[in-house]
């Protein structure tokens, strides 16, 4: 055979992949919903392109044991009654045996293997393993297929731990006969799970064959109670990298923990870090579960380099309200339903339920229904075996738990019902600073925001880098720059990257409306059009900008006030060059670039920004949702620490809720340095979906400059050429700056020429 015979061929390669990831479903308890799985499998046929599935934790262990010891007290019971009849028949015999004549035929005494009485202990495994194989063929059952928006089938990898606190000791035989059941099933391991990204390869090189790969880590052990949802993802992923041999892989996912962590590479982290809510009703919590619902991680391959998308989705709601997901079934009369109405609303008792429906009968006018007719109306719509049946668990009347379980769906809710806002987020931009990435955020964002579509721009503080604890001396800042350079700056650059986007969204809108017709468009309608190609830019100041306070300054009144001209005049000139004008194009402006703290998203979703005095913490979730508890918003912001992170929280009030702790546009500091900190440089972008004023689902990627690509600006002086330019047309007449940063600026361009060469 021929070397080039002997040469294995790679899969098919790809860019763009989907794993969806459902964890805990906890059967056989009374907690398992049959509906979470059915959302889950709406969500893949809507999927592009789903690689595979992977069904982390489905068993629940103490509920197995409960089903197990229910039938071992069963097959006793049995087994004495069958001891007490196979004794009884001997003594029958031997009473026989006793009146046949001497040298007659006597009966034989059957012993316990003819009689086919089995020994208390084999009665007990039998009994246990009868439960272990009812359960393979209900989970056979309950397990949706899952297909794509192709209609491809995709396998369904099943994970477990032994931890009795999770799946537990009969785990590994439950799936592994189910997997002899179902072909699209695989058990796929233990605790510490590696899956390959089919087609993603980690070179262009043909004769590489290794492609990237997830890891996903479940727990080996009780969780313990935290308040913070950081404290046991972070946990499980440090014990899992001091133990393992293995290469780190390009994705960690930490299952079982009905929390979402999402920590991207950066700072400190070289791979990113996931974590998953639950699949079933949460009635306890072991350590920091507080989210259901299921998770999709998109990949995409961008210029040989990996992206990931996580979209957590939300099913607590569902959870929350699934009375309502009860229909009332067709048949049931007209006292029926309104008892049904009633059991919808709360579990009831016999007096509560007389005393609701009277209130409701006498508001018809129609005379009240005594417990005795109530009783019979519940008893003849079970027997009419109408479903859900109505049990009665003293003292309420309730639906049938089974039914809840196995039955119920929650439908997932129509597209037209769904509302959008895709949000671009930062902190910490320290205009004057020399390692604040400029080109970067000049240059990148604005291309960042039109790919991904993104209708909001939000900057959680530290716009300026001031100049308190000798930052001049440090040669940390810009040369020459005083803190209304700064400022001026500071508004510069968001409004340049506003500006970008505004000028290709309007050429966009006007692609489809002839030159000719432009002139009889409407003030109304240029300003909708205006309202759709302009950002929406919300700010906050920081403790870096509050600096100047010492010297009786207003924080970002400059700042503010350079942003809205920027904008004002550059919109202003990219109308008139398409032939339009806009009478009130200032107060369009204004009402463009929100300055504060607590704001209204486009979709009506609460947004507040936070800049928080404190310092760093440990956990990685802990700053940020300190914060959270603080704020009364459903998206929370949260500037300073330059590390990067965002958890989801769920409460009946609000719904789901997102925080997003930013990192910062800057390189790094040395006062970071000096105390081991490394920063996490980009900007968190997310789509957020909502219905009817609550969220549904989020998504989130981080991105940022490359390490080995970040500029160090001299402190000498030098910003981008493109801020330069826009500065001179918001602010012409302020010679200072440009003395200072022209000659800077030239400097610096030699010096990189220089470097070059």
């Amino acid at each position: 055979m021929t070397t080039k015979e002997l040469k294995r061929k790679r899969r098919r390669e790809v860019t763009e992949d989907a794993v969806l990831v459902i964890s805990r479903i906890d059967y056989p308890s009374g907690d398992f919903r049959i509906g979470l799985l059915k959302r889950a499998e709406q969500r893949a046929r809507l999927e592009p392109r789903l690689g595979y599935v992977i069904l982390a934790s489905p068993i629940r262990h103490y509920a197995v044991v409960a089903r197990i010891k229910a039938a071992e007290e069963e097959a006793k019971e049995d087994h004495f009654t069958a001891y007490d009849q196979w004794k009884e028949l001997r003594e029958e015999i031997k009473r026989r045996n006793r009146r046949v004549p001497k040298g007659g035929h006597k009966e034989e005494l059957p012993t316990r293997e003819e009689y086919g009485l089995a020994t208390l202990k084999e009665a007990k495994a039998e009994a246990r393993q009868r439960v272990l194989d009812e359960i393979v063929t209900e989970l056979a059952e309950l397990i949706p297929e899952f297909y794509d928006a192709r209609g491809k089938q995709a396998k369904i990898y099943i994970q477990t731990t032994p931890a009795p606190s999770f799946d537990g000791k009969f785990a590994p035989y439950i799936v592994d006969e189910l997997s002899k059941l179902r072909s699209d099933i695989i058990e796929w391991g233990t605790t510490d799970a590696r899956y390959d990204l089919k087609g993603m390869y980690k070179t262009d090189n043909p004769d590489d064959y290794e492609e990237h790969q997830i890891a996903v880590l479940l727990p080996t052990k009780a969780l313990w109670f935290s308040q913070y949802t950081g404290s046991s993802v972070k946990k499980i992923i440090l014990e899992n990298e001091k133990q393992s041999s293995q290469l780190p892989p390009s994705l960690y996912i930490v299952a079982d923990v009905g929390a979402y962590v999402d920590r991207p590479l950066g700072g400190n982290r070289r791979t990113p870090v996931l974590s998953t809510p639950v699949a079933h009703k949460i009635s306890s919590v072991k350590g920091s579960e507080n989210l259901v619902g299921s998770m999709i991680v998109r990949f995409r391959k961008v210029d040989g380099e990996l992206k990931i998308f996580p979209e957590v989705f939300d099913d607590k709601d569902a959870i929350h309200g699934e009375r309502s997901y009860v229909e009332i079934p067709e048949g049931a009369n007209e006292y029926q339903e309104a008892i049904l109405l009633e059991l919808k609303r709360h579990p009831r008792t016999i007096g509560q339920l007389e005393d609701m429906l009277a209130r409701r009968w006498r508001d018809m006018g129609r005379r009240p229904l005594k417990r005795t007719r109530i009783e019979q109306e519940i008893e003849a719509y079970n027997d009419a075996g109408f479903k859900p049946a109505i049990v009665f668990d003293d003292p309420h009347y309730d639906f049938d738990p089974e039914y809840m379980m196995r039955e119920l769906s929650y439908p997932l809710p129509k597209k037209s019902a769904i509302k959008t806002v895709k949000t671009l987020g930062y902190s910490c931009k320290h205009a004057g600073a020399t390692a604040t990435q400029y080109d970067w955020y000049n240059e990148v964002l604005p291309q960042l925001i039109l790919e991904h579509g993104v209708d909001v721009l939000l900057d959680a503080g530290d716009q300026v880098e001031g100049h308190k604890h000798n930052l001049v001396l440090k040669k940390e800042t810009i040369g020459g720059m005083n803190d209304t350079d700064m400022e001026i700056v500071a508004g510069a650059m968001p409004a340049n990257v506003m500006l970008q986007v505004f000028e290709a969204r309007l050429a966009e809108e006007l692609s489809s409306i002839p030159k000719v017709e432009r002139r009889k468009l409407s003030q109304q309608r240029i300003q909708g059009i205006v309202d759709r190609c302009l950002m929406e830019y919300k700010h906050r100041p920081g403790n870096h900008c509050e600096w100047c306070l010492d010297h009786g300054h207003t924080p970002n009144a400059v700042t503010l006030f350079v942003l809205q001209s920027y904008l004002y005049w550059g919109c202003r000139k990219a109308l008139s060059k398409a032939g339009l004008s806009l009478d009130n194009l200032m107060q369009i402006v204004g009402q463009h670039t929100e300055y504060g703290g607590f704001y209204e998203l486009p979709t009506g979703l609460t947004n507040s920004n936070h800049h928080p005095g404190q310092g760093r913490m440990q956990n990685w979730t802990g700053r940020v949702e300190q914060t959270m508890w603080s704020s009364d918003a459903q998206v929370v912001d949260v500037g300073n620490f330059h590390d990067a992170v965002v958890t989801l929280m769920w409460d009946a009030e609000r719904g789901l809720r997102l925080g997003r702790q930013h990192g910062t546009i800057k390189s790094g500091t040395k006062f970071e340095s000096n105390q081991n900190k490394r920063v996490w440089t980009g900007v968190w972008i997310s789509t957020i979906n909502s219905v009817k004023g609550r969220i549904t689902s989020v998504e989130n990627f981080f991105v940022g400059p490359k390490r080995g690509e970040m500029r160090s600006y001299s402190n000498k002086g030098g910003i981008p050429g493109v801020v330069m330019r826009a500065l001179r047309d918001t602010v012409p007449e302020y010679d200072a700056l440009w003395d200072v940063l022209d000659d800077a600026w030239k400097a610096e361009e030699e010096r990189y020429q220089r470097a070059d060469a």
